[in-house]
């Protein structure tokens, strides 16, 4: 928040009241906060970017959050729950995960946390055709944290160095920007940002790839 917007939640805080926007009247308020951040509200502090005054009127009792990666036990708790969420919302019946899906999703590290897991559960409770979700049925095997070692290649079947290398790096090119898109919540200006790319050369992209089909 700006430092004028933090002036002024202070100020509703500690006289729990407000004007609207244009407005004479007071109003008065009862209300609990609750707020959520991943930032080192301390260090901001120091840095003078957070009100000092408001962080201790905000923080009487808090809750540090681990984040996804040093939890792993909790991941096939939460897509399990995410299914469900899915499920109900698409009408089907998928009803569990491949051993080796499992796997795959505990090995990942979720630089996206949470947020990244329900769209990854999200996307496979979507094209799944039957009751588990398999591996396949992630468009995106970075998901489940493959290592990529040599490709498999077919040698016999190469006719044209410059054929077999283009449909390699569409390959990879595909993947990647569909990882990004899902751990940007298809944000496609965040996307296009962190793969230092220009917006119109992502939606070309996602065009010829036929990518966020939701």
């Amino acid at each position: 928040m700006s430092p004028d917007i933090q002036a002024k939640l202070l100020r509703v805080i500690e006289e729990s009241s407000f004007e609207r926007v244009g407005g004479t009247k007071r109003i008065h308020v009862d209300v609990r906060i609750i707020a959520a951040t991943n930032k080192d509200l301390t260090k901001l502090i120091e840095q003078e970017k957070f009100r000092e005054d408001l962080f201790y009127r905000i923080n009487v009792l808090s809750f540090r959050l681990p984040p996804l990666r040093t939890r792993k036990e909790d991941i096939p708790l939460l897509a399990r729950h995410f299914m469900g969420k899915y499920n109900s919302k698409y009408n089907k019946n998928v009803t569990g995960f491949s051993d080796e899906l499992l796997e795959g999703l505990t090995r990942y590290e979720w630089p996206g946390n949470i947020r990244e897991l329900e769209n990854v559960v999200n996307q496979a409770v979507l094209l799944c055709d039957g009751e588990t979700v398999e591996t396949g049925d992630m468009r995106n095997a970075l998901f489940c944290g493959e290592t990529r070692g040599d490709l498999a290649i077919d040698f016999s079947s190469i006719t044209s160095f410059k054929t077999t290398m283009a449909s390699i790096v569409e390959t990879y090119e595909r993947q990647i920007i569909d990882h990004f898109l899902v751990k940007n919540s298809y944000n496609k200006s965040k996307t296009a940002k962190e793969l230092s790319i220009t917006r119109r050369t992502l939606d070309v992209k996602i065009d010829k790839y036929k990518l966020m089909r939701m």
